[in-house]
């Protein structure tokens, strides 16, 4: 049975590298709500500006992220931009994302 339900909450693993000489691989957990093709066309996901803002809508809480003293990063709107802003996190998070909508949507 299907469940019609108007913007899922789901978690997922983000994982990357951070850039340099070594990389240093990391993961964390990501909280995101679905958002529908409808509303997404409000963003211009060809842009900067665009999937920052898409982000901004979608990315709704992380765990598993710490500092460089490894104390654990609480959720804040601040911690979240800080990590969309990286590029070595942005194309993770982005690629998560519409891994699991489009996984979902074919039925894993």
């Amino acid at each position: 049975m299907f469940k019609m339900i108007q913007n899922p909450e789901f978690d997922a693993t983000i994982e990357g590298a951070m850039p340099g000489d070594e990389a240093d691989d990391f993961t964390f957990k990501a909280r995101f709500v679905a958002m529908s093709s409808e509303e997404r066309k409000a963003f211009d996901m060809a842009t900067v500006d665009g999937t920052t803002a898409f982000l901004r809508a979608v990315f709704i809480g992380f765990s598993e992220v710490t500092d460089a003293a490894d104390k654990p990063v609480p959720y804040s709107e601040t911690s979240r931009d800080w990590l969309i802003q990286q590029d070595w996190t942005r194309g993770p998070l982005l690629r998560t994302y519409f891994k699991a909508i489009v996984g979902a949507a074919l039925g894993n």
